[in-house]
């Protein structure tokens, strides 16, 4: 497990510094890079530069991040920035905390530290090679800080040739990926020629499976012939049994004028709303999975006729357990 500290730039913030013990304190580690002696100790053989709180605070103009926002919301501003998933990221699929993330689609997450404020550190990368790390903290995944490192000189491109040629799908829509060689390319119902891409913006996940955009795509020639199915990070799987078709209410505080409302379509279509007394908003809207995962990165979770709103990664037996109110009826 890697050890998570924060390094403070202490001359950056002179003036106060009484301020900067006790941010020390509270926040209760003191630098976002990895150990030199962890990554050995990982087989990496390589140490991490330092990142000072003062470098995030430089780039907080280009990237408005805030502290204690959710990682979800963070994740959102930084893909419109133009940032993307660090293809090269190392992903500590051993720990069940980072698996369970990164099976949501958050694949650039690298590890979670098990103790403390359970830290976990995400990476993205830009067109120049800049990497771009975020920390949370808690079971809530709030931002803690962010910041960016210079690129590797020992970072290279993703090796091409485990990555089968061929045509990757995500299931049963009009949509797919074409790869062929070094390069590939999306293709969609339109049947307008998309422009070719280097092989080294997919990431490689297992044998016919690779990430691209916000899904998993799986090789055409491993579906099963029989029934439904869907890419996931395991490969192919037989599209989940909906809960019910039509629509249904759920309510994690009781109390009337409020609530949530889920619509689900013979075809998959579902639209997630949330209800208030000034008004609607969508919360969800694409095809049924579950989880759901939501734009804020939390969950909504089908169990029976029961529905549980989780934090991101965590487990129904975590939320029973928690003691606040993530279990609801359908109705």
């Amino acid at each position: 497990m890697k050890n998570w500290k924060f390094d403070y730039d202490l001359s950056a913030i002179a003036t106060s510094i009484l301020t900067g013990f006790i941010g020390l304190a509270v926040i209760g580690y003191s630098s976002p890079a990895i150990s030199a002696e962890s990554d050995r100790t990982n087989g990496k053989g390589k140490e991490k530069p330092q990142v000072t709180l003062a470098s995030s605070t430089q780039k907080s103009q280009d990237l408005p991040l805030q502290k204690g926002m959710t990682y979800g919301e963070a994740r959102q501003i930084i893909l419109k920035q133009g940032w993307r998933p660090n293809p090269n990221v190392e992903s500590n699929l051993r720990s069940p905390v980072v698996k369970a993330i990164f099976d949501r689609g958050f694949i650039e997450i690298e590890d979670c530290s098990g103790t403390g404020e359970a830290p976990c550190r995400y990476e993205f990368v830009n067109d120049k090679g800049e990497i771009l790390f975020v920390i949370t903290a808690g079971r809530d995944r709030l931002v803690r800080d962010w910041g960016t490192e210079p690129k590797a000189d020992a970072q290279k491109e993703p090796a091409s040739g485990t990555i089968q040629a061929g045509r990757y799908w995500v299931g049963p829509t009009d949509e797919g990926l074409e790869i062929q060689a070094e390069s590939f390319r999306y293709f969609d119902e339109s049947g307008i020629d998309k422009r070719w891409q280097p092989i080294s913006e997919l990431k490689y996940i297992k044998n016919g499976v690779v990430f691209y955009g916000e899904n998993y795509w799986c090789l055409s020639t491993m579906m099963p012939k029989n029934g439904i199915s869907t890419c996931t990070a395991n490969g192919w799987v037989k599209a989940e049994t909906r809960p019910f078709s039509g629509t249904q209410r759920f309510n994690f505080l009781g109390g009337t004028g409020t609530g949530y409302t889920i619509t689900i379509e013979h075809n998959g279509d579902t639209l997630v709303q949330l209800h208030g007394t000034a008004g609607s908003s969508i919360i969800y809207k694409g095809k049924f999975s579950n989880p759901i995962v939501l734009e804020d990165g939390k969950e909504l979770q089908f169990e029976g006729d029961k529905i549980y709103m989780l934090l991101l990664g965590q487990s129904i037996e975590e939320c029973k357990s928690s003691g606040s109110p993530c279990q609801a009826n359908l109705y």
